[in-house]
């Protein structure tokens, strides 16, 4: 069967504050393909999709559409009034079928009885009432909030499935949506992920979920440079189309640097009467000139820090508990974190989780129970509603604020002003108010900031939202190097594969269960788990039972049984080293300035026997 052309850019460009974001952009769209729209912060990802959906207008070339088209526009953020109940924010929705609904509510609450007959008579033939229907019925498959419920007092999960029950229940044959995974558990990005693949209509994402790409898409749109590349793959496959891309631009770049230096030896030493008689030889070595790059933007700093050491106690959780308004966020739970922690958090929106955050870091007292911290525990808290940010301060004063000069790496000393730039922040950024930066600028603002303190303890509530997928890949690098402990929640399936080796998995009822390894290794135990303790009334909404244990017995992970196996290997090694030290102290040979650097490696020696020894006794028994 032939593919039918629904959507055609071609020559598309536009550029926003006197910044071009993309130039001579083209592309098609057939009927129901799948393209995926990646890209670093401020490339132009959602204004593409704006420039679709018709919000805005392109400075140069063409967008056309089919006749039968018709767009379905999910923004990233949430907008509605302050008094919208949730169907209110449905009936909000442009879509012409739904603004008839509206028309007729409004009908309804004036009396206007001739108007009421006219728009029952459009209603019925526009099937706009299948809407309303579909509406409510993907509110209840999303688990998402009662129609009557306020917007403003929803949380931000709650509120983006409003948005998504929305814009799917037009019906559209093409869907523009512009981060549509952020704020939502992992249970609703699965229902999403199946809902994309089985339908029908054509879909246009901008995502920074891996999973998602790989799994969903048929073609990934990246804009890199100006320009937007063209890759007929899922994510996976995109990889290596991409490499071949850069790998190819690379050869081209080393053969016109060639060239262009034989060109410009030329033109010192052409002789001047035949100027004018090389003017297009001239004009084609400007205009090599311009085409020497440097390649993609996405090769950046990596990420590092001063690390500080931890103590031998970190923290401790003794059945702390928390309710709000008689519901029960918190049941009573117990944990005594070790050096090597490095935790996923997850369960469906409003489960508690950013509470036990709260809890742990101090902005919150628990109910009962005790949270002890440890002597040496740094927290790094990267906040989800970024609290601690003042919009209005300028970039530059933000980061003084934390230190006049900063430490990274081998000891490499930074101002402030340095420490900026080293994380991708150029000096024109210095000056601008928090406020007026991206939400991926402020998240990787608030990201270095913590950094800047140096914490052993990471506290990570979505880090991933805002994210691109460059930086957020040199972010996943710094966590796995990173040597304190760390609790993530995250709905990024991948990056809790990539960073963590134990998951806690929340349930609505406020209980915790501890598994061993990342989502990915144990999420079938968390989905079987889930599925014995809930039950379902005909009619209702799902209860949970609230007698269930508060950890189940975990298993060893392959990574974990690869590291008990070479962990005895490094114990012995380094008593080894301690005891050919302890020789060295009672040598006649040793002089004053040997004897501090023997002192120093001993120490070293003994602290990291110490964490060795601890881990080898957790391994152990989980084990054996």
């Amino acid at each position: 069967m032939p593919s039918i052309n629904i959507l055609a850019m071609n020559g598309v460009s536009k550029t926003l504050k006197d910044v071009p974001l993309f130039e001579s952009v083209s592309f098609g769209m057939d009927a129901g393909e799948k393209a995926g729209v990646i890209g670093t912060n401020g490339t132009g990802k959602s204004t593409l999709l704006k420039l679709i959906g018709g919000l805005m207008q392109s400075d140069t070339g063409t967008i056309a559409k089919s006749r039968e088209i018709q767009i379905g526009y999910l923004p990233q953020e949430v907008h509605y009034k302050p008094n919208d109940t949730v169907m209110d924010f449905f009936l909000a929705e442009t879509h012409p079928s739904i603004m008839l609904l509206s028309r007729y509510v409004e009908a309804l609450r004036t009396g206007d009885n001739d108007l009421l007959t006219t728009l029952l008579l459009h209603i019925e033939h526009t099937g706009a009432w299948n809407m309303q229907s579909s509406f409510i019925s993907l509110l209840d498959e999303l688990d998402g909030p009662d129609q009557d419920e306020k917007m403003a007092v929803l949380s931000g999960g709650m509120q983006k499935k409003a948005a998504l029950a929305r814009v799917l229940a037009t019906n559209s044959n093409l869907l523009l949506l512009d981060e549509p995974t952020n704020h939502l558990d992992i249970r609703t990005i699965e229902w999403l992920e199946n809902y994309l693949i089985s339908m029908q209509a054509a879909c246009i994402f901008v995502s920074h979920d891996r999973y998602l790409l790989d799994t969903v898409c048929t073609t990934i749109l990246e804009i890199d440079n100006k320009r937007l590349y063209h890759y007929p793959a899922g994510y996976q496959r995109y990889l290596e189309m991409r490499q071949q891309r850069l790998d190819a631009h690379q050869q081209y770049q080393q053969k016109l640097q060639v060239i262009l230096k034989k060109e410009l030896e030329w033109m010192q030493h052409r002789p001047k009467a035949r100027t004018g008689k090389d003017t297009g030889r001239i004009k084609r070595i400007s205009q090599m000139q311009l085409q020497v790059t440097n390649g993609s933007k996405g090769a950046q700093t990596e990420f590092s820090s001063v690390h500080r050491r931890l103590g031998k106690k970190i923290l401790e959780l003794q059945d702390i508990t928390k309710s709000f308004d008689g519901r029960v966020v918190l049941q009573p739970f117990s944990h005594t974190f070790s050096k090597h922690d490095r935790i996923g958090i997850v369960g469906p929106n409003g489960s508690g989780k950013t509470t036990f955050f709260d809890v742990i870091a101090g902005r919150l007292e628990s109910d009962s129970g005790s949270v002890d911290v440890g002597v040496n525990t740094v927290f790094g808290y990267y906040d989800q509603l970024e609290r601690d940010m003042n919009r209005n301060q300028i970039v530059i004063e933000y980061i003084e604020e934390i230190a006049q000069r900063f430490f990274i790496g081998s000891q490499q000393e930074l101002t402030a002003s340095q420490f900026l730039e080293h994380f991708g922040f150029e000096q024109s950024f210095h000056r601008i108010p928090i406020g007026m930066l991206s939400g991926g600028e402020r998240r990787r603002l608030a990201l270095i900031g913590i950094l800047a303190h140096a914490p052993n303890f990471l506290l990570l509530d979505e880090p991933t939202n805002d994210l691109d997928l460059d930086t957020l890949s040199r972010f996943e690098e710094y966590l796995k190097n990173f040597n304190g402990c760390m609790l993530v929640i995250s709905h990024d399936r991948a990056f809790l594969d990539k960073v963590t080796t134990m998951t806690f998995a929340f349930d609505a009822d406020g209980a915790i269960t501890a598994f061993a390894g990342s989502y990915g290794e144990c999420s079938e135990e968390i989905k079987e788990y889930a599925s014995t303790s809930t039950v379902r009334d005909t009619g209702s909404k799902e209860h949970k039972r609230t007698d269930v244990p508060k950890r189940m017995n975990a298993r060893p992970t392959f990574a974990q049984k690869k590291e008990y196996a070479e962990i005895e290997t490094k114990i012995a090694e380094l008593e080894s080293e301690r005891e050919t030290l302890e020789m060295e102290f009672g040598s006649a040979t040793v002089d004053v300035t040997q004897l501090g650097e023997l002192s120093k490696r001993y120490q070293y020696v003994n602290d990291m026997l110490d964490d060795l020894m601890i881990r080898w006794e957790e391994l152990a028994i989980l084990i054996d």
